[in-house]
């Protein structure tokens, strides 16, 4: 039984740690797991099943220095996805891999995740973003063709 630590920064300014980013916490799927989720890590798929305590899925918060440690779990390797970043931080795409050793180890490990700065937009427009550029593409096709052979006719 052991934790993990996280440690969340700025990747521009590595000594400017970030307080209120959420993690969600997962366990690798088992063959006997029915409810799963599949997590992108480091371009790899994986199949994953949240933690839950109480009920609750486990979701951990980086404090003031930026930190955030787990409950005590069973060793071995763990997933934590970024559910919220720092405000002006953009949230991590991918999953990161952490491991879980014996609390009888002298020291303690950090894994140590960078965010950067900037706001993800949300796309709008829908359908229309795709479609109008395509139908009028060929509505001008169709202009340069009519009038080719208009002027040959001529």
């Amino acid at each position: 039984v052991g934790v993990f630590n996280i440690i969340k920064y700025d990747v521009a300014n590595t000594t400017h740690v970030l307080s209120g980013a959420k993690f969600q916490v997962y366990r690798p799927a088992t063959d006997t797991d029915t409810v799963t989720e599949t997590l992108l890590c480091n371009g790899l798929e994986v199949t994953v099943v949240p933690i839950t305590i109480d009920g609750e899925d486990l979701i951990l918060t980086t404090d003031e220095n930026g930190a955030a440690t787990s409950p005590e779990l069973t060793c071995g390797t763990y997933y934590i996805k970024e559910t919220k970043a720092p405000m002006g931080y953009v949230k991590l795409k991918e999953a990161i891999a952490v491991t879980v050793k014996t609390k009888e180890l002298t020291t303690v490990d950090y894994t140590y995740v960078g965010n950067e700065r900037g706001f993800l937009l949300p796309e709008t427009g829908g359908i229309g973003n795709t479609v109008l550029p395509i139908v009028g593409g060929a509505v001008v096709l169709l202009a340069a063709l009519f009038l080719v052979t208009k002027k040959r006719m001529i």
